[in-house]
């Protein structure tokens, strides 16, 4: 909003005045703030619907439909990295080197997409989410390796940003949910400090970390985040079109307005305006595209 009110205040201030009046004429050409759109997606490791049903045409276009600027999927094994890199030709796609997990179950890519005609790269890589970020790893609380994925993008306006992708550790009973929890915890002070350490070396840049989190807002880690000078989207948004992002539907079960919200995206604080959150529970080809549901969010760099 910054960036608009100053954009016309320029125009205001180059108009000539007749009689007292001002006459401005705004035109296609006037440069306003552009959007930055982002998004975060689990499309869920395997490639068909519980009845066999190929999900991929369905994701693809659910993605084109939101048409993000950039943004984050979750559980992309090789086949799913193949095959929406031969589709969304528009985006350049920031693998990880290697598949994130250490077992069958988790081989992940954490994939970052951008849009080409959009942004150049400036630097990209991967950090696990243990004691030893620089290598293939976990903390001995996590079931399986947890990482982030990063890009550090400038677009053709200069704006720069450094935009993370993650997949924290999962609770799958009720029996280790304590431990998951300080599996999270300790994934979640590695995520903030190399985020800070990518930020500082290129010039203390803004950014936008997205990722499937694996617990609702209410555990201790959101606070964190916030603590250390990030913003919850979610909450934080001008417009906010509320739906919890867990989709049981997909599933067998009805669509619930109040399932648990698992993915998220924050923002460093003070950098951006942030406009619009979506959570988008479409249908597509007739099916629910994943077991959850993809997150928008419109940004505004805050210069």
């Amino acid at each position: 909003l910054m960036q608009v009110c100053s954009t016309l205040l320029g125009v205001l201030s180059d108009a000539k005045a007749e009689n007292g009046v001002i006459n401005v004429k705004i035109t296609g050409d006037t440069a306003l703030a552009e959007f930055l759109t982002v998004m975060s997606f689990n499309i869920r490791f395997d490639l068909t619907e519980n009845a066999g049903i190929p999900r991929a045409d369905a994701v693809v276009a659910q993605i084109r439909d939101l048409s993000p600027d950039v943004f984050g999927v979750q559980e992309d094994t090789a086949q799913w990295c193949e095959l929406l890199d031969a589709k969304l030709t528009e985006y350049t796609a920031v693998h990880t080197t290697k598949p994130i997990g250490n077992d069958a179950s988790s081989q992940e890519y954490l994939t970052i997409y951008y849009r080409t005609d959009k942004f150049t790269l400036v630097d990209s890589g991967t950090k696990w989410l243990s004691e030893a970020p620089a290598f293939p790893s976990k903390f001995s609380e996590s079931s399986i390796y947890r990482a982030m994925n990063y890009a550090v993008l400038e677009r053709a306006d200069g704006e720069k940003l450094c935009f993370v992708n993650t997949h924290l550790e999962h609770t799958d009973s009720e029996s280790n949910r304590e431990i998951r929890e300080i599996a999270r915890q300790k994934q979640t002070a590695v995520l903030i400090e190399q985020i800070q350490k990518i930020c500082e070396k290129h010039g203390g840049v803004a950014s936008v970390t997205v990722g499937d989190f694996n617990c609702t807002g209410k555990e201790t880690i959101h606070a964190t985040m916030r603590k250390n000078g990030y913003v919850d989207c979610g909450t934080n948004a001008f417009t906010v079109t509320y739906q919890g992002t867990w989709n049981s539907a997909y599933h067998g079960g009805t669509v619930d307005k109040n399932s648990d919200t698992l993915d998220f995206c924050y923002a460093s604080e003070n950098d951006f305006n942030i406009c619009n959150y979506k959570v988008s529970a479409d249908t597509y080809n007739g099916m629910y595209t994943s077991d959850h549901f993809p997150i928008v969010i419109k940004l505004l760099f805050n210069n």
